[in-house]
């Protein structure tokens, strides 16, 4: 095999590829299982919305044309009260950070988020040439304002914030994030990744025509992968400033987006009463999840995400191979040093109560 590690460039170097969860196809053949279920990704329980299938099944006979996608990003616009500069579109909101951690990654420039977030940033940040510096999260593995301002210096060009997070769920306030822009830097762009938005209980931090003028430095970005059940079609968006639009899209690759994934997006958020229907019905999932692990006796984290966080302690490893040989995909978190604890994805009401069957099973056993 020709050796071409000369060429590759330092960004490159140290980057692993990335693990996708466990899927169903693979853990039926592996154990000889008829049912699988999937507690792993944070995907969306529930099918999307019926008028999503049809505008892509609508679409299906335009896939020979390139897509426009001035009425998608026109009604993201309106959703927010911006103007369509106001609005990128990406292949998942991943692929919109990653355009802002390379456009923004200039030379001895440093990023900042904190060790509990997305585990996503670190790989972007290297591939980007972006020196990381790690601000500590609290008791609750959720992020601390202070702590975020104190580890921004002269160097920062970019400062990330996932919130809700995507390792506990936890989420800062509206009040947090306006003192978070309104200490660090204009010179430093801060990102507010919502991608679990949607889910949340706390409260929000607002979005309008005034946003981008009072913090022309905030970009906020989006997905519809969750709250849309729209995993598969990759499809996300920043919102920010109009300049900082422009020099995203000057770096964004052609069509990011696919003509079937822009339909589907355009009618599942004009379709809000379905989508209010899924967020309801994750909050009520998520409430069970949380009050049945509890009354088994776990500590789980307070989530604003669809998920929860559980500590199960030195029987991780072993309930995390039970539940998957009985068929129940779940995520242990070694990627955050953490294998004590086990994240779990919302599921629909019957697969929340088949898993917490489970549990009761094997933590009594």
């Amino acid at each position: 095999m020709n050796d071409v590690s000369k060429q590759v460039s330092d960004g490159f170097r140290q980057l692993q590829p990335y693990k996708a969860g466990l899927t169903t196809e693979a853990i039926k053949s592996q154990y000889g299982l008829d049912n699988v279920y999937k507690f792993a990704s944070n995907e969306s329980p529930f099918p999307p919305s019926e008028f999503a299938v049809e505008a892509m099944s609508e679409m299906l006979t335009e896939i020979n044309r390139y897509p426009d996608y001035t009425d998608l990003r026109a009604s993201i616009a309106q959703e927010y009260q911006l103007a369509l500069n106001n609005v990128m579109l990406g292949s998942g909101s991943i692929n919109v950070l990653d355009v802002l951690f390379q456009a923004f990654s200039v030379k001895d420039s440093n990023i900042v988020f904190t060790s509990s977030a997305y585990f996503g940033y670190p790989l972007l940040a290297q591939k980007s040439g972006l020196t990381v510096k790690l601000a500590q999260p609290n008791a609750q593995l959720n992020h601390v304002a202070e702590n975020l301002i104190q580890q921004c210096d002269e160097n920062t060009s970019l400062l990330v914030i996932d919130n809700p997070g995507n390792f506990s769920g936890g989420a800062l306030s509206a009040d947090e994030i306006e003192l978070i822009l309104t200490r660090v830097s204009k010179e430093t762009i801060v990102i507010l990744d919502q991608a679990y938005e949607e889910f949340s209980d706390a409260p929000s931090f607002k979005i309008d025509e005034q946003t981008f003028s009072r913090f022309p430095n905030l970009v906020i970005t989006r997905t519809f992968s969750k709250a849309h059940s729209l995993a598969a079609l990759r499809v996300g968006y920043a919102l920010a400033d109009v300049a900082i639009i422009d020099w995203l899209n000057r770096g964004q690759q052609p069509f990011p987006v696919s003509s079937i994934g822009a339909a589907a997006a355009m009618a599942s958020l004009n379709d809000r009463a379905y989508r209010q229907l899924v967020i309801e019905s994750t909050k009520r999932g998520r409430k069970k999840l949380f009050d049945g692990l509890t009354a088994l006796g776990l500590q789980c984290y307070p989530s604003n995400a669809n998920f929860v966080l559980a500590e199960f302690g030195e029987k991780a490893s072993e309930i995390f191979l039970s539940l998957l040989e009985a068929g129940f995909i779940t995520r242990q978190m070694q990627v955050y040093q953490r294998p004590d604890l086990i994240r779990i994805s919302v599921g629909n009401d019957e697969e929340n109560t088949l898993l917490l069957q489970k549990l009761k099973e094997l933590l009594h056993a």
